[in-house]
């Protein structure tokens, strides 16, 4: 395997000099796209005489993917340049063929679903336990794996998120043991853990417990370009060839190698620094939760969740603030802080602002974000009362989702919808939850969450 990366070798294949004649339609110049950076487009090229086919990978890109499943400790690596997402639709295909029992976490990503109505799979929903106190959801009981898979002949595979855009992990270890004992596959969507594997003081990642197939979205959590993702396979119990061949449906076929070289390079900071980097980070991050926890009435998402609500580990970089018990909403928080102090957060729900701290986030970045939240929180009053939190009583599953997307529909008021049977998905990314899949049957609890919570005032049933 050569160990030179991506862009570095292609330094080597295609001078700077070089007349382009080939795709892209620009020349690797900013000549008329003078808001680009050149170096940008230097590397924007594709499938050029020695730079490799991701479809076919025999060069560059198959000693970076080699690279990638070293480096993670996975058996085989793929790159992915449309996210997470076509990981997500090529492991349920690979899996499932139509009519095929899958175990779903409800708390997941919509690839998910569109996976679900692709292979014509039937879900089976496992619903996660609720933290009140935040108003969010929590972990799954391993045993409630164990009686999904003992209550349905036939389940095929097992697709789970953790950790979820909170920073909850899952027991995954007894899950996966669990899921081995009945020869089920299991699938872990991983896309917010990519840096787990890189320091003792996280979670352990996916791969180390032992899951069958592995999604990350390395753009995420590591220093990556968007759309940058990895699937992994991690045992011998997945058809390796078909789940290249499935990725490859799903996939362009003129590859992003800004992307690619992306992916690779991340991998390479991993492996020389990144654990250095992210130990001093997760210190640094425990810092700043110690010091705001409390303060007015705020609650920080912190390791004393552990063991509670089937909660097995938390991500100590997802900066999770609790507003419940405070004068202040945490809209008018996430306002503050971008409007003042010009800090962004990666999204804030009616109870909570959530942060995602990253190796590329200085001691400097977080010290200052933790001075402008105490500046922010020394004027707001703590409040006494009961928490409101939202539960959903979910349907039935009558049709597969695959049936029930391709059935006629007609679209109705979500007020009348109550015993039809959905049509196509309502769901909330993020955080990443199924409202409603197709083929369920809409129930009033449903209706009244739709409405109340997400304001979904029509809605595609089947006709």
């Amino acid at each position: 395997m050569n160990d030179r990366l991506i862009h570095e070798r292609i330094e080597g294949i295609l001078p700077e000099e070089a007349v382009r004649f080939c795709v892209p339609g620009h020349r690797g110049t900013n000549r008329l796209l003078k808001n680009v950076n050149k170096r940008i487009l230097r590397y924007d090229i594709t499938e050029l005489n020695g730079c490799d086919n991701l479809q076919v990978p025999l060069g560059i890109l198959k000693d970076a993917q080699d690279r990638a499943a070293k480096i993670f400790g996975a058996a085989q690596t793929f790159f992915s340049v449309n996210g997470s997402t076509a990981c997500i639709v090529a492991s349920i295909l690979s899996v499932c063929r139509p009519k095929d029992k899958i175990i779903i976490d409800r708390n997941c990503h919509v690839s998910v679903v569109n996976g679900l109505i692709l292979s014509g799979a039937v879900p089976i929903f496992v619903e996660r336990e609720k933290i009140n106190e935040f108003d969010i959801n929590g972990g799954i009981d391993p045993e409630n794996i164990r009686e999904a898979i003992n209550s349905n002949s036939g389940v095929k595979g097992i697709l789970v998120t953790s950790p979820n855009y909170y920073g909850i992990c899952l027991n995954l270890q007894r899950i996966i043991e669990i899921a081995h004992e009945k020869d089920v596959l299991v699938i872990v969507d991983e896309a917010h853990g990519s840096h787990l594997t890189f320091s003792s003081s996280l979670p352990m990642s996916a791969i180390e417990c032992g899951a069958d197939i592995v999604v990350n979205s390395v753009h995420k959590t590591l220093p990556c370009v968007t759309q940058g993702a990895l699937l992994h396979l991690n045992t011998n119990r997945v058809n390796h060839l078909l789940i290249k061949d499935t990725l490859n449906m799903l996939q362009t076929t003129s590859p992003s190698y800004l992307i690619m070289s992306s992916l690779d390079s991340a991998c390479a900071v991993m492996q020389d620094r990144g654990q250095s980097i992210l130990n001093n980070l997760v210190e640094t991050c425990n810092k700043f939760v110690d010091k705001l926890n409390g303060i007015n009435g705020i609650k920080c998402l912190n390791k004393d969740i552990i063991g509670k609500n089937s909660v097995f580990d938390i991500d100590n970089t997802r900066l999770v603030f609790n507003f419940n018990r405070t004068s202040m909403t945490s809209d008018e928080c996430e306002e503050i802080l971008r409007k003042k102090f010009n800090i962004y957060i990666e999204m804030c729900d009616r109870s909570n602002i959530i942060s995602i701290a990253t190796i590329d986030n200085s001691a400097k970045d977080i010290n200052y974000f933790r001075k402008s939240m105490i500046n922010i929180l020394k004027n707001v009053k703590e409040l006494r009362g009961d928490i409101a939190s939202r539960e959903l009583k979910t349907g039935k599953i009558l049709l597969s989702p695959r049936d029930a997307f391709y059935m006629d529909k007609e679209i109705i008021d979500t007020q009348d919808a109550e015993g039809k049977i959905a049509a196509k998905p309502v769901y909330n990314v993020p955080p990443g939850s199924i409202i409603l899949c197709p083929g369920e049957q809409i129930t009033s609890e449903t209706i009244d969450c739709m409405i109340n919570e997400y304001h979904v005032a029509k809605i595609w049933i089947n006709s």
